[in-house]
């Protein structure tokens, strides 16, 4: 049930592990963020990915960022970086 809920993330809210995966990949995804006064924003993206019939776990978490968007790109550039990684 959970990672059927995960894999159905509204389209405004996937980046980091949502954004960029490998076409025939399926992705089970979790994003996360806060402002925080003290520290300004903390963004994080956790996932599973199916792909080549492998399972991969993946969490991204970022903080001291100076905004929400700036942490998406933070999480989402990491996380492109890992699929690039991945093989079949």
């Amino acid at each position: 049930y959970e990672l059927g809920l995960m894999r159905q993330v509204e389209p405004g809210q996937r980046f980091g592990w949502g954004w960029g995966s490998p076409a025939k990949a399926t992705v089970a995804m979790k994003d996360g963020w806060r402002p925080d006064p003290g520290y300004d924003w903390e963004v994080n993206s956790s996932g599973i990915v199916r792909y080549g019939g492998r399972y991969y776990f993946g969490v991204v978490m970022s903080d001291h960022d100076p905004g929400m968007y700036y942490g998406e790109g933070t999480v989402t550039g990491v996380a492109t970086l890992v699929y690039r990684l991945l093989r079949p």
